[in-house]
């Protein structure tokens, strides 16, 4: 566990090191508190973790993020996840009305099934905001560069992806895969290359019911 904080949010638990990290992904019970990166993380050894499979992502189903985590303007680089017969997977797997911010994942190599971003896969009420992803994502559908899945009310702002989302089915976006249930993505881009059958979309790949996109681009 961390050495500092308590996870409130006055005095947030201080993420220091991968092995932080990896007690977080692992702790279900503290995934309604609040958490700040205190530096970069080489997270390339993750690659070789739990035979092939990489990082377990933070609140796996059936859990979910309700806290928050401010990244500070840090870096969080070469993140592996290898585990392409599960749903909801990224650095976070899902969030329900936690937040995100100034966190930034690079040179990140994903790969899941359905609801698959590099920063989280699935989001519900959820809010992403000045935050970034870059790396190589595969999976079937649902997929985007920065986030799978947001719905609910969820926003996502100030945000880009960049790299490659390869897809095999269907919503497949460069940021995000499927923007759903009035939904917002503002003030964001990608210049990620993406690919794939049905729904493909160099920023969204599906937008529908009473979802909004402002001022954002694609250069992918």
């Amino acid at each position: 566990a961390p050495g500092s904080g308590n996870g409130s949010a006055q005095t947030p638990y201080k993420i220091e090191t991968l092995a932080h990290l990896k007690w977080l992904s692992y702790t279900p019970s503290v995934l309604n508190k609040h958490f700040v990166l205190a530096n970069d993380i080489n997270a390339t050894e993750t690659a070789n973790w739990a035979n092939g499979y990489g990082f377990k992502p933070i609140a796996s189903s059936p859990h979910w993020f309700k806290g928050s985590f401010d990244g500070k303007g840090y870096t969080i680089s070469g993140l592996t996840i290898n585990r392409p017969n599960s749903n909801s997977i990224g650095f976070f797997g899902r969030l329900q009305v936690g937040t995100i911010a100034n966190l930034h994942l690079k040179d990140a190599k994903i790969t899941g099934r359905t609801n698959i971003g590099i920063l989280a896969g699935s989001l519900a009420r959820a809010t992403i905001e000045n935050c970034s992803a870059d790396g190589t994502l595969r999976g079937y559908k649902d997929l985007g560069g920065l986030i799978g899945f947001s719905t609910n009310k969820s926003s996502i702002s100030k945000s880009k992806s960049s790299g490659a989302v390869i897809g095999t089915q269907e919503r497949i976006g460069g940021l995000v895969g499927h923007n759903y249930t009035t939904s917002e993505i503002t003030d964001c881009y990608s210049s990620s290359s993406v690919t794939g059958p049905k729904w493909v979309g160099g920023l969204v790949g599906l937008n529908t019911i009473n979802s909004k996109i402002l001022r954002c681009y694609s250069i992918g």
